[in-house]
């Protein structure tokens, strides 16, 4: 998640999106993921030359960054979309507001409680036992860039800089999540709940998650979905928001959010239509190029 601390700080980001043709082209990476140079020029109907330009308006200014690699025809190009979210403060930041980011990896969770088809994976294969709650044990778990499970959930802690009598203002957490089904009766969406050191914040409906026509990763199964949806969620001064959606009453200040580490649960608990378990994706699958990440505002208790 791209943090733009004030409307001054984010002028090369404002400007560098000020053409709809650098627009278009972040629409296609974030939809499509990351792309050839030659295949973005096809799609968009500009010269290659064209192209260049607004490509290095939009790397100048961070919101992408090209990988170059060998191919059939030579070197090629592929451009890479850095962040799909982009928080953006309208006034300065007082002085006495801090902002901490961390990203956890999917596989690092401190505690798991999970029922049914459940498994994890790296990209070279899924851990043993495969499809089995019996692999949320394993050693190398923190490895592991994809997590599903019918149902149940997982604790992630984050470790945070807050000291007594500092005060958290905001949390966001964002994340890649897709409905989970470990046959195709089971295709219904499900449910996704968060909660934050104990207290349940909010619960929304994930989409089924999209599926490609090509195996990615060699040993992935029939029907399961290879991308997800971007989850965005926000506990501020005013409530608790999904994706901009305002789902429940709980406020940054009603949170146990004090010294040492937050703890993060996410959920799932089939019920009525959307039976469906999770899938979340990390940085080596899926869509997005992310972990799970988090940005906490707070202010400290003393000023120093």
């Amino acid at each position: 998640m791209l943090y733009i601390r004030s409307l001054r700080e984010g002028l090369p980001v404002f400007k560098a999106l000020g053409s709809s043709t650098r627009v278009a082209i972040m629409e296609l990476l974030i939809e499509k993921g990351p792309m050839r140079m030659t295949a973005i020029a096809q799609q968009l109907g500009i010269t290659g030359g064209a192209l260049t330009s607004h490509v290095k308006e939009l790397t100048d200014a961070g919101l992408i960054y090209i990988e170059t690699t060998g191919g059939k025809h030579g070197l090629q190009k592929i451009c890479h979309a850095y962040d799909r979210r982009i928080l953006v403060e309208a006034a300065p930041m007082g002085l006495e507001q801090q902002i901490y980011q961390h990203d956890l990896p999917v596989g690092g969770f401190a505690h798991s409680d999970v029922t049914g088809a459940s498994g994890l994976a790296r990209q070279e294969g899924p851990l043993e036992p495969q499809n089995s709650p019996e692999a949320f044990a394993s050693s190398d778990r923190e490895r592991a860039g994809l997590v599903w499970f019918s149902e149940g959930s997982l604790v992630y802690r984050l470790a945070t800089p807050l000291e007594k009598g500092d005060k958290a203002l905001e949390l966001n957490i964002s994340l890649e999540l897709a409905s989970f089904a470990p046959d195709s009766t089971g295709k219904t969406g499900a449910d996704a709940t968060l909660a934050i050191n104990d207290t349940p914040v909010a619960t929304w409906a994930v989409a089924l998650g999209r599926t490609g026509d090509r195996n990615p990763h060699g040993w992935w199964q029939p029907g399961w979905p290879q991308h997800g949806h971007l989850c965005l969620i926000s506990i501020n001064s005013e409530g608790t928001y999904v994706d901009g959606k305002r789902v429940s009453a709980v406020k940054a200040t009603n949170l146990a959010l004090e010294e040492g580490d937050i703890r993060i649960a996410v959920s799932s608990k089939p019920r009525g239509r959307r039976s469906g378990g999770l899938m979340i994706f990390g940085r080596d699958f899926g869509h997005h190029e992310q972990d799970i990440n988090t940005l906490l505002k707070y202010r400290h208790g003393k000023q120093k």
